[in-house]
């Protein structure tokens, strides 16, 4: 689960607990590299290391607010080397999606699994 843009040269990496656990719920389990950076509080994976990180997960899901958000990580050159990206195993959830994932609550979560398990089945089959 990853932040949907890029601070300082680096990106934000979502570790287990409440953003995550929907995901984990349903399967999805978080490669142990994205673990190595779960030393700081801000989880941050550098830019130059986003390729080797990410390419050994199935599925990337990108917690995007909005269409130029999205637009803005396809276009990047560092995203369009991801294994992810090469396989189209990309997904970006959008504003409502999102929300459901990171702020999930008994009404929404019926929603969400509504929402992302046929993209993730999509993806995975």
């Amino acid at each position: 689960l990853m932040a949907p843009a890029f601070y300082d040269g680096s990106i934000y990496v979502y570790q287990e607990g409440v953003s995550t656990q929907f995901l984990t719920d349903l399967g999805l389990v978080i490669p142990p590299v994205v673990k190595d950076y779960a030393g700081s509080a801000s989880s941050l994976i550098p830019k130059a290391d986003l390729v080797d990180v990410l390419s050994v997960g199935d599925v990337v899901v990108w917690l995007t607010t909005s269409e130029k958000a999205e637009a803005a990580l396809v276009a990047d050159p560092i995203i369009q080397q991801l294994r992810s990206t090469e396989e189209d195993s990309n997904i970006f959830t959008g504003l409502e999606i999102g929300g459901a994932v990171n702020f999930s609550t008994v009404l929404s979560l019926p929603w969400l699994a509504d929402q992302i398990v046929p993209m993730l089945a999509d993806i995975l089959n």
